[in-house]
């Protein structure tokens, strides 16, 4: 099962697909692409331990 367009906006504060492609690689969210070049997240990929979030949740911290 896949995110919504609107999930997938949600979760990168982005509405362009290409602004929301750029997020989820800098997220190290994997995602697919549709017939229409729009992201596919699986619903559980976000869920899943990501060291990549988790060092960039620990360089926001640091600069606020």
């Amino acid at each position: 099962m896949y995110l919504s367009r609107v999930d997938v906006a949600r979760k990168t504060c982005r509405k362009q697909k290409a602004r929301q492609i750029e997020q989820l690689a800098r997220m190290g969210i994997q995602f697919e692409l549709d017939a229409e070049g729009w992201p596919l997240v699986l619903a559980n990929a976000t869920r899943e331990e990501n060291p990549m979030r988790e060092r960039l949740i620990e360089a926001l911290l640091r600069a606020s």
